[in-house]
């Protein structure tokens, strides 16, 4: 007789954590805005089929970006191709304000692969 046994959910879980940056992504007369809604710390889990390394927030699966690709939005930012917004207000308009924020990995809000 087979005995019950929990379902797997296609995660594998690392002992891997990180500090990371939660984006949403709007336009904004033409430009590309970058809002900076929240800092989070979490697992970081790997997902059977999907390459890359993935973050669960609220409720939804989402793919992990890297330091470096935070590293170029703030450089797109300083060089007036991008808006961004974040806890200290609107960083396009004050560029030093952007030196004070710590690039680290983040998600992008609406990037979301799964639901749980």
């Amino acid at each position: 007789m087979n005995k019950l046994e929990p379902r797997i959910d296609n995660f594998h879980r690392t002992t891997k954590s990180t500090k990371l940056w939660v984006v949403k992504i709007k336009n904004l007369n033409g430009k590309t805005l970058y809002h900076v809604v929240d800092g989070i710390e979490r697992s970081v889990c790997t997902v059977r089929g999907r390459e890359g390394e993935f973050i669960r927030y609220e409720h939804w699966i989402f793919p992990l970006h890297s330091q470096k690709g935070f590293k170029r939005i703030i450089r797109k930012v300083k060089n007036g191709k991008a808006f961004m917004w974040h806890f200290m207000g609107p960083g396009h308009e004050n560029p030093e304000s952007l030196d004070t924020i710590k690039r680290l990995p983040f998600i992008i809000e609406g990037q979301q692969i799964a639901g749980y």
